[in-house]
């Protein structure tokens, strides 16, 4: 009896697959078995890419560059002006700008956008930052990660979980993050119609520009999400440090009435007990 895998039929082949989604060092290797398998295999490791990063970061930098890889050809000639246009290259430098010119020349086997259903604002940045490592000293980081961002907010087509973390000083800021590309689609598509999990994280030591800037785009994503997304189940928004106006209170409150199917809502360190608005929304 032949036991090859070509003899398995590709639908029971998408269900033993399923079973070993969280199983990532599996589904790498069943990439590599033929390309039946690869193609059956490739949307559950894109869907959410930096899953469980912590316990193994090696990957970090090819899935990086694999996005890198799908960037347009003039946003990849963007980083390489930026690259050139650097002062104080030195030999080792050189080599290394080398080897980049080389990666961004290469083309995608996939359009792994296309296969993200989830977004975690703190995971992209500890993987870019492995990315980065090895460019060191070419660049500074902010305006490559908010190329990728923006593109990622710009092609992804459906977004099941969506997770912002933003710390004082660390991370990526608010003003990085384009969010009319998500909610402003030149083909009128709803990327976050299907949303079921929405986390917001917010934490500020102390008042600034910045901070008031950052409320603002907080406003608007809030009074945008009520708009897009009625069938979230799970939420948990927490401003830590600075607390929002009552503008952001409200809109949040409006996101929660709009939901169908909320099952959990979680707030840290906002609301005062004394205010009885927000239990008004519940």
């Amino acid at each position: 009896m032949n036991n090859s895998p070509s003899q398995i039929t590709p639908d029971c082949l998408e269900v033993i697959f399923k079973y070993l989604k969280y199983d990532r060092s599996s589904l790498f290797s069943c990439l590599l078995v033929n390309r039946l398998w690869c193609r059956l295999v490739v949307h559950l490791i894109w869907r959410d890419p930096f899953f469980n990063m912590n316990s193994n970061k090696e990957p970090l930098f090819g899935i990086v560059q694999s996005y890198i890889s799908c960037l347009p050809d003039t946003s990849k000639q963007n980083i390489i002006d930026e690259i050139i246009n650097t002062d104080e290259k030195d030999e080792k430098d050189e080599k290394t700008f080398q080897q980049l010119q080389q990666q961004l020349q290469r083309q995608p086997l996939f359009n792994y956008i296309k296969y993200l259903q989830v977004f975690n604002s703190e995971n992209f940045d500890i993987a870019f930052n492995e990315w980065h490592k090895k460019y060191n000293n070419l660049y500074t980081n902010t305006h490559i990660s908010k190329l990728l961002i923006d593109f990622i907010f710009k092609e992804c087509p459906n977004l099941t979980k969506l997770r912002f973390y933003v710390w004082d000083k660390w991370g990526i800021p608010l003003s990085k993050m384009n969010f009319d590309l998500l909610f402003n689609r030149e083909n009128g598509k709803n990327v976050l119609i299907n949303l079921k999990e929405f986390r917001f994280i917010f934490y500020a030591k102390t008042k600034s520009d910045e901070l008031e800037n950052s409320f603002k785009i907080a406003l608007n994503l809030f009074n945008n999400m009520e708009k897009k997304s009625n069938k979230i189940q799970f939420m948990e928004i927490n401003f830590r440090g600075q607390l929002p106006s009552k503008k952001i209170d409200q809109s949040i409150g409006n996101l929660i009435k709009a939901q169908k199917n909320l099952k959990s809502c979680k707030f840290i360190e906002y609301w005062d007990p004394k205010d009885p608005s927000i239990y008004k929304v519940y």
